[in-house]
């Protein structure tokens, strides 16, 4: 299973960007999960919050078809909790991760490594633009999964 990073500034366009590539994965026939690292806390001021002050380690959220998974004691653990069911797992967050990341929007630095591709007016040279989703796609994402 191959895991990308999509990674940036908050407010940067990560998740339009994920959401924008969903339909050419689907396209292709690329099972996807989709792992969203989330500064806040999920269950601030929640059910759920009373229930991880009771002692619960670790919980999966199910609502209309979706499961979030609460306090993963890492990002191996939540890749592993979405099984064999997918091809490719994209990650949003986590920019000093190890792995492949596009870095989406403005104030990339040197110092995050693994940056296959930049998206938005970042001033990098060879940046893609918002609007070439179906490029960056075809060009950098498509091959990791073997469809290139």
């Amino acid at each position: 299973m191959t895991t990308l990073f999509f990674v940036g500034h908050s407010g940067a366009g990560k998740t339009s960007l994920i959401t924008a590539m969903v339909p050419l994965f689907l396209a292709d026939g690329v099972r996807i999960g989709v792992i969203k690292h989330h500064h806040a806390s999920l269950s601030s001021g929640k059910d759920s919050q009373r229930l991880f002050a009771a002692g619960v380690p670790a919980a999966v959220l199910a609502a209309d078809g979706i499961l979030r998974m609460a306090d993963a004691p890492d990002l191996a653990d939540a890749i592993a909790a979405l099984g064999e069911e997918v091809d490719l797992v994209l990650v949003e967050g986590m920019k000093r991760a190890v792995g492949p990341k596009i870095w989406v929007g403005e104030g990339w630095s040197p110092e995050i490594q693994g940056v296959l591709a930049w998206v938005g007016t970042n001033g990098h040279k060879g940046a893609f633009a918002f609007s070439e989703v179906g490029r960056l796609y075809r060009e950098v994402v498509r091959p990791m999964v073997g469809k290139g």
